[in-house]
């Protein structure tokens, strides 16, 4: 029953979300993951090993047997396994910049090749497969994430309501270490529930200028290239025209301490440290997870923030 009177609630614009108007609007990446699991029942699937563990608890919870595979320095499979009955290929288009290898893959997979695009939200409908991108990655928001079917799926569960901003509230306040912590203890409160987005977080997102997000982050990641490539183990980028990076992801020659730049508020985060724990984790998935920069690209920076952040990065690798 609607509430009369009372304090003032939130003041929350009345229009929904329209960028990913034709995707599924649940609350999470796993919850993407265990509807599509739901409706496919997959019998098996392929696995990176680089990416977040969390990844694999849908298939876990719902029984699924998988298999993991590793990749090679253009974040590309090392082998690319012939699939039985059943079975399926899982590919992140890692930072938003292996829109490529997604073609690629589904030139050899078809529609059992599941594209995780948290890396790239503006990512929208691709072929006939499953695929999925994340809001929470990319904007101030407590959870969201888009799901595109090759198929019409009726989602009953409730929106999702246990969220907090007290992470991004703290954050604002400049509270950074407390806001952090808050960050990390809300992180870890999320599970693979399948829940359709909290009417917060999509009121949230309608107030975002998609073009003018998608052409900043651009901008930011071809200046951070233009200063750091030469220094970068990646050479492949190549982004297209459809194409808004996460991250840049810097990989230096030698070691580096990325310590060194909190003095200037400079936090870099690590993406993944999961894989150090894996048997089968490849040398270079190892060193991806201690040694990788994953380069903030977003919106709230420009060509000087850039600047800044490559110019204190080179300073410390020169003092190396």
């Amino acid at each position: 029953m609607k509430a009369i009177g009372g304090f003032y609630e939130l003041l929350l614009p009345r229009q929904s979300i329209e960028y990913h108007k034709d995707a599924i609007a649940l609350s999470s990446g796993r919850a993407c993951i265990r509807t599509v699991i739901k409706r496919l029942k997959i019998k098996k699937c392929y696995l990176p090993n680089y990416t977040c563990d969390a990844i694999y608890d849908p298939f876990d919870l719902e029984g699924v047997d998988y298999d993991l595979y590793a990749i090679n320095e253009s974040l590309e499979p090392v082998d690319f396994p012939e699939l039985a009955e059943g079975e399926y290929f899982y590919y992140i288009n890692y930072f938003g910049v292996k829109s490529a290898m997604v073609e690629r893959l589904y030139d050899l997979y078809g529609d059992r090749l599941l594209i995780d695009n948290t890396h790239d939200f503006f990512k929208q409908r691709q072929h006939d497969c499953f695929s999925f991108t994340s809001a929470r990655k990319y904007f101030g928001v407590p959870d969201g994430a888009f799901l595109y079917a090759p198929m019409a799926i009726d989602i009953v569960e409730p929106r999702f309501s246990e969220y907090s901003l007290t992470h991004s509230v703290e954050r604002l306040k400049g509270n950074q270490s407390k806001g952090f912590e808050a960050y990390k203890k809300y992180e870890k409160s999320l599970n693979s529930e399948i829940y359709r987005i909290s009417e917060l977080s999509e009121k949230m997102l309608s107030l975002v200028n998609i073009e003018e997000v998608k052409r900043k982050r651009r901008d930011n990641f071809l200046t951070l290239h233009s200063l750091l490539q030469k220094k970068n183990v990646f050479t492949f980028y190549d982004i297209g025209d459809n194409d808004t990076p996460f991250a840049y992801p810097f990989l230096p020659h030698g070691k580096y301490n990325k310590t060194v730049l909190y003095s200037f508020n400079i936090y870099i985060p690590t993406l993944w440290a999961d894989p150090l724990a894996h048997e089968k984790s490849t040398e270079f998935e190892t060193r991806l997870a201690t040694s990788l920069l994953p380069l903030p690209i977003d919106e709230r920076y420009n060509e000087q923030d850039m600047s800044f952040m490559a110019e204190k990065i080179l300073k410390g690798l020169n003092n190396a």
